[in-house]
């Protein structure tokens, strides 16, 4: 035992020994200083002073030492004014235009587009359209089926898809089935659905897609080269002597919520002039306004009076705001915002759509070969159609004709003849809305489709380049105040411009095959040409607030 207590006591000199020799290392070294290898004793001096700071680590201390805090200021003070000074070094601009978004409706299957909507909220974008076939493709088109297809506007992905037909089969509306299980004369052809528009309620809940239910074969609708439709099968008055099925289909975005009403009309058959000529064969008048509380229509005939704008009232009426006629053109148009006439109180007829100068047909050569249109000097028309639902979604009007001869100043008027020989003698005078607008009619006789911002500062144009020879097609955006040119975006599409006879939805006559839409608020820009057939492509662009 005496031996374990000599070695325990060795090992702890050995330990003290050791640590002696590290602590006068660090004295040697000035990190103990003097006191290093001194016993600690306190100073009866110092008992009852003040308690000193305690001693903060190296780092700690520059912090406190006030030139750092000096440089620190001044150097923030220098990253906020070079940020202001030198905004490209510091801030990055967004582009006017940004984007494009794409979507290819037909890889879905969809054909025959009839229109294309955005959502109020600027979310989604919907297309009206067919599988297969368009209605009027003769003895194929007892295979056209509607179809709706929605995509989300952001990234172009499909959202969801509707199959109208179905729903409106399904509702067992009588008027409708008993349209769509009549025998017509034309063995080959079998009733068709037709639909005429699309449009998002003024809430966003709801789709509405006004239809026909075709009951003869129709030639095909318009396109650029054959403005005015024709009746293969019987005259429009035999066609229209038993009425013609007109309804509405009204549906959620996942089709579970549906409802549908249907009525007989039947359409006048007055004198239309040769540019529109369709409005004679009831394809968009005359117009039906539904009251979608009761399912009925208030009207089958509705008879607006011409105006560059209108108002809501009472009872789903339409009051026309500064009316137009056909001696005079009213001064000056509105410059402000065009008014929305999906749920706005009041709307002007600036809505998307398409000008022309107007055209003499030419006699044909004496090997029956037809010649170039003749064009008429000083006559421009201004033709738009669209569908108007009231702000309390009570009340919606399928799409009706607004328009008129747009009076330009320092051109002389066309002479009588000439409007006689045109059919434009009863039609209403308008100014043109801008300088953009007059503009434009001064460099071109054909404006194939175009479309204010809604605040009414900006018109985008779309122009067919390739069928002029051009390279690509082109759409400009002008300033409406001063008609500079903001923006020219070039749209190229690897597809030639064919334009396929009856590739023509209903809903397709004023916009030429080509939809131009404007988002809600204004800052996307759509645009649609489905000249190009199964290549058409929905571009979406987002435009800068400042364009």
């Amino acid at each position: 035992m005496a031996n374990e207590g000599d070695s325990l006591r060795a090992r702890e000199e050995q330990e003290r020994a050791r640590r002696r020799a590290i602590l006068s290392d660090l004295a040697n070294q000035g990190i103990l200083g003097s006191q290093a290898s001194q016993p600690l004793r306190a100073d009866p001096s110092l008992a009852h002073a003040p308690v000193p700071a305690p001693l903060l680590p190296p780092r700690t201390q520059r912090w406190r030492r006030p030139w750092l805090w000096g440089l620190l200021v001044a150097l923030v003070c220098a990253v906020v004014v070079g940020s202001i000074l030198i905004p490209p070094l510091f801030s990055h601009t967004a582009a006017p235009v940004a984007g494009p978004v794409s979507i290819t409706p037909f890889a879905n299957d969809l054909a025959c587009p009839v229109d294309v909507v955005w959502s109020p909220d600027g979310k989604l974008v919907a297309i009206a359209g067919y599988r297969f076939a368009c209605p009027n493709d003769g003895p194929d088109a007892f295979l056209a089926v509607g179809q709706v297809d929605m995509y989300t506007a952001a990234t172009g992905r499909l959202f969801a898809t509707l199959h109208p037909d179905t729903l409106i089969t399904n509702s067992h509306t009588a008027v409708v089935t008993q349209a769509l299980q009549q025998q017509t004369q034309d063995q080959s052809f079998a009733p068709v659905i037709a639909y005429t528009a699309l449009a998002w309620s003024p809430d966003g809940r709801q789709l509405a897609l006004p239809f026909v239910v075709l009951e003869s074969r129709y030639a095909p609708f318009p396109t650029p080269a054959n403005p005015a439709p024709s009746v293969l099968s019987s005259s429009p008055a035999a066609l229209y002597a038993a009425g013609v099925t007109t309804g509405v289909l009204l549906t959620d975005v996942d089709g579970m919520h549906t409802s549908v009403m249907g009525a007989k009309y039947h359409p006048v058959l007055a004198a239309a002039s040769a540019t529109h000529a369709y409005q004679a064969q009831g394809l968009y008048g005359p117009s039906v306004e539904w009251n979608l509380h009761s399912g009925a229509p208030v009207t089958t005939s509705l008879n607006l009076t011409p105006a560059l704008a209108y108002q809501w009232g009472a009872q789903g009426q339409l009051t026309p705001e500064t009316p137009l006629t056909t001696q005079t053109a009213p001064t000056s148009s509105s410059g402000g915002p065009v008014g929305n006439p999906i749920g706005g109180a009041n709307f002007t007829i600036w809505q998307p759509g398409s000008g022309l100068q107007g055209q003499l047909p030419a006699p044909p050569t004496s090997v029956g070969t037809p010649q170039s249109a003749i064009l008429v000097p000083g006559l421009f028309l201004w033709d738009a159609s669209f569908l108007v639902w009231s702000p309390d979604g009570q009340y919606l009007i399928t799409p009706t004709y607004y328009g008129g001869r747009v009076v330009i100043a320092g051109q002389a008027a066309p002479s009588a003849q000439a409007l006689a020989a045109t059919g434009q003698t009863q039609t209403p005078l308008l100014p043109p809305r801008d300088s953009a607008l007059q503009y434009l009619y001064s460099q071109s006789s054909f404006l194939p489709s175009l479309a204010w911002r809604p605040d009414g500062q900006t018109l985008a144009s779309f122009s067919f380049g390739r069928s002029q020879g051009a390279a690509e097609d082109v759409l400009t955006l002008y300033d409406t105040h001063s008609s500079a040119k903001r923006m020219t975006l070039i749209v190229k599409n690897t597809a030639d411009y064919s334009p396929r006879d009856g590739f023509y939805g209903l809903g397709s006559q004023t916009d030429h095959g080509v939809f131009l839409r404007w988002s809600p608020d204004g800052s996307h820009l759509l645009l649609f040409d489905i000249n190009r057939g199964s290549n058409s492509v929905i571009t979406i662009w987002h435009v800068a607030a400042t364009v």
